[in-house]
């Protein structure tokens, strides 16, 4: 009898010592968020939206991710330590939040005058068009663009693109019409202008032309410089 309470106490002893082992091996994580709506994971598990604080953990090392509309915009290793709380704090950007379609105007080659940007990202397609008309000639211009997001960031996308176009110059008086191909690869920067939804751009590379006409032909091409503006929604 006595050696049974004895192994009862020694085994209820065990089971104490061991659940305050394992009590002293957790931690506390505080995160706090200066970006609204963000979605907090710990070790790919969900943890709460937006500012979250004394979250129980194993101590050590887990992978903190935050995620918003889908993107991850902040992701750390955090280390834990036993008895400890450990703070993290995810700062506010200036996150591109507006559409992924653009509207505005294009001052280059190919994809000069009204603009139309349309993204599925990485991917884009941009066409333009541009009519003039003045006493001595007129003149109708129409571009298009496949584009690639090659980096996209907080303060301007980097993006590469090809282009091809037409125009048709044509003069009343002469009665006569050039029309004209184009191609074109381009390095472009898109970002935001204070507004979200507003954004400029700026563009350089080549462009190569081909006219075709009685007066006028032939082949020329050179490096460009472009810039625009576009308005998101």
């Amino acid at each position: 009898m006595k050696k049974t309470i004895i192994s009862i106490i020694l085994v209820f002893m065990l089971i104490l010592s061991s659940t305050a082992a394992l009590a002293q091996k957790t931690g506390t994580l505080n995160v706090y968020s200066e970006v609204s709506g963000v979605q907090l994971y710990v070790d790919e598990n969900f943890i709460g939206e937006g500012t979250t604080l004394n979250f129980s953990t194993s101590a050590g090392s887990h992978y903190l991710k935050a995620v918003k509309n889908g993107k991850i915009i902040h992701s750390e290793v955090v280390t834990i330590n036993e008895g400890e709380t450990t703070t993290v704090v995810i700062k506010g950007t200036t996150e591109k939040e507006h559409g992924n379609i653009g509207l505005g105007l294009n001052l280059a080659p190919i994809a000069y005058g009204i603009s139309g940007k349309f993204w599925f990202k990485p991917i884009g397609l941009q066409l333009t068009i541009y009519p003039y008309t003045s006493d001595l000639f007129s003149l109708t211009h129409f571009g298009g663009r496949f584009l690639y997001l090659l980096n996209d960031s907080p303060d301007a996308d980097l993006y590469l693109g090809f282009g091809i176009g037409s125009a048709t110059v044509s003069s009343g008086d002469l009665e006569v019409s050039w029309p004209i191909s184009e191609m074109q690869l381009v390095l472009g920067f898109e970002g935001p202008m204070g507004a979200k939804e507003v954004t400029w751009c700026i563009e350089t590379g080549y462009t190569q032309y081909t006219y075709q006409g009685d007066y006028l032909s032939g082949t020329s091409g050179g490096l460009l410089l472009g810039l625009g503006f576009h308005y998101y929604f």
